[in-house]
């Protein structure tokens, strides 16, 4: 309807002849062509208005950002405009009735237009109108916004941590670590609520069993020296990384030594891949294989160099990372030497009666005989009837990114862990920030102490591969 005033009005109707053909009211009218006719108010200073205006605004179809009226009269003051406050304020309302008529939330601007060069844009499309007044925007449906970019995604930052007082941190913690009982402590040895709480330590008595503990004594946190406050930091550090972070990052940021973060990090890629033994795949498994590892340096010299891709050239230490992603489910993965190895894998993660999807690799014809396979050939297409691995493919490739641009060199004996821990950030890449930051403290707090991470610098250095942990 808004529409049909407007191409009226430029075709010379009038209000009144407008308002008598659509059967609107007078008013209603005079509001909507008021825009229109503000341009020929230089007294008002109609062009620096229109053009300052309607990128500000968050009720107008250009979707601004200024949600106080005072602050966008001093905006457009500065500009040029010398009408009055109340002037403004008239011109407004109309704008609100008109998203309420027509029942749309958003509208999108065709084109760049700001104050800068919201006048210059006018001239410009003047010209293509077929001498009819200009009328620089469109509406359209509300176009969707990505996930990582709306504010939903933003929930928890590190700004609110650093903003935390220890106390504060020690109860989030202890919510995070007692979730059922609101952050109340709870004795790890025998499950006793009645505890007394010490005043000059963070630290708990139970009233049974007459053994203290603290909000991470009994998880994969015990044993820490840091503050909870920078312990919470580093959670959020982790989680926030997309691409997983370094434990050199994390030292420089928080001014922990190396060696700190390097365990620390490992705890919580130990906690968050543990659950990975237990899970079942069912449904439609999209299933493929990435080799990471391995690297062999080329001779300075071009005729001293060799054909990597050779086997008698390769260094033995390249190893395959088998991802098998559920749609819309969990995704596992499984660290072997040859893809072929991970055929029993398969077979055993995955329920009979799924559907998988692999490509032409021939590792993956012996699942004919267990699966309703659909195969696709890469070379002719990366969908196609059906059959596509483009889930297993992202996961793929955000592990190499996180080898290539954050830690540069997977170590064998890690590699599994560094799989698991991108398989988590793939089936939580849709989650807020908040929402990330207590699972992956609820899931730490929750698994009891690693064996080969408890002490690792002291004794307990892993030095034999973990091929697979299925």
């Amino acid at each position: 309807m808004f529409m049909r005033v407007v191409g009226l009005y430029e075709a010379g109707h009038n209000a009144k002849a407008i308002a008598g053909k659509l059967g609107l009211g007078r008013r209603r009218v005079d509001r909507w062509i008021r825009l229109e006719e503000l341009r020929g108010a230089p007294n008002y200073g109609g062009e620096v208005l229109y053009a300052g205006l309607l990128p500000r605004v968050p009720v107008t179809p250009l979707g601004g950002g200024c949600t106080h009226a005072g602050r966008l009269f001093e905006e457009i003051k500065r500009l040029g405009y010398s009408g009055s406050y109340s002037h403004l304020a008239g011109l407004l309302s109309p704008w609100r009735r008109i998203m309420l008529l027509l029942g749309w939330r958003k509208a999108r601007y065709h084109g760049a237009f700001t104050p800068s060069n919201g006048i210059r844009h006018l001239r410009s499309t003047s010209a293509s109108l077929h001498r009819r007044k200009p009328w620089p925007f469109s509406w359209t449906a509300a176009v969707a916004q990505h996930f990582l970019m709306s504010a939903a995604a933003r929930t928890l930052s590190l700004v609110d941590l650093c903003d935390l007082s220890e106390d504060a941190a020690h109860k989030m913690l202890c919510a995070m670590r007692w979730p059922d009982t609101d952050g109340a402590p709870i004795c790890p040895n025998c499950n006793c609520a009645a505890v007394y709480t010490y005043r000059c330590r963070r630290v708990f008595k139970c009233k049974a069993c007459h053994r203290q503990f603290s909000a991470t004594s009994g998880t994969s946190l015990a044993y820490r020296k840091l503050p909870v406050r920078t312990l919470l930091m580093a959670l959020s550090l982790f989680v926030n990384a997309a691409k997983g972070i370094s434990s050199l990052q994390l030292s420089r940021y928080l001014g922990l030594h190396a060696k700190t973060a390097f365990v620390l990090l490992h705890k919580l890629r130990y906690a968050l891949t543990s659950n990975a033994a237990t899970t079942q795949l069912s449904g439609v498994v999209e299933i493929d294989g990435g080799w990471f590892g391995g690297h062999v340096r080329p001779e300075n010299h071009r005729v001293a160099r060799i054909d990597r891709r050779r086997r008698q050239h390769q260094s033995g230490k390249r190893r395959c990372v088998v991802v098998m992603r559920q749609r819309g489910g969990s995704t596992l993965t499984a660290v072997v030497k040859h893809e072929a190895e991970a055929v029993p894998i398969i077979r055993r993660r995955v329920a009979r009666g799924s559907t998988v999807h692999a490509d032409e690799a021939r590792a993956w014809d012996e699942l004919h005989a267990s699966f309703d396979m659909k195969r696709i050939n890469h070379r002719e297409a990366y969908s196609k009837d059906g059959a596509c691995t483009n889930q297993a493919e992202s996961y793929i490739s955000r592990l190499r990114r996180a080898e290539i641009g954050q830690h540069h060199h997977i170590a064998g004996p890690y590699l599994g862990q560094y799989a698991g821990e991108m398989a988590w950030r793939e089936d939580m890449r849709r989650t807020d920030t908040g929402t990330q930051f207590n699972a992956c403290g609820r899931v730490a707090l929750g698994h009891p102490p690693s064996r080969a991470w408890a002490g690792y610098w002291q004794r307990h250095r892993r030095r034999q591969e973990l091929r697979h942990a299925a």
